[in-house]
């Protein structure tokens, strides 16, 4: 038999995706970050809200609305 008429074995083809299959492929989001994110999302935030409170607090006695309130006083009292 010549080559051009051997019969060659059927290749596996992957299912075909149809809107309504349930089945997902498991990646990087459902493997790592998902998992992650559950786990470390409440304290990374509180972190995150602490480290901007310690901030606008430090920043108080140098962009405070009242620290010049005396001066201004003064001049409204003569």
């Amino acid at each position: 038999m010549p080559r051009s008429q051997k019969k060659r074995a059927p290749t596996k083809r992957p299912p075909d995706r149809r809107a309504g299959d349930t089945e997902e492929i498991q990646g990087f989001w459902h493997l790592r970050a998902a998992p992650f994110r559950e786990r470390w999302s409440l304290v990374l935030a509180l972190e995150l809200v602490a480290i901007a409170v310690a901030r606008i607090v430090a920043a108080y006695s140098v962009l405070g609305i009242t620290s010049d309130e005396p001066v201004h006083l003064a001049c409204g009292l003569e």
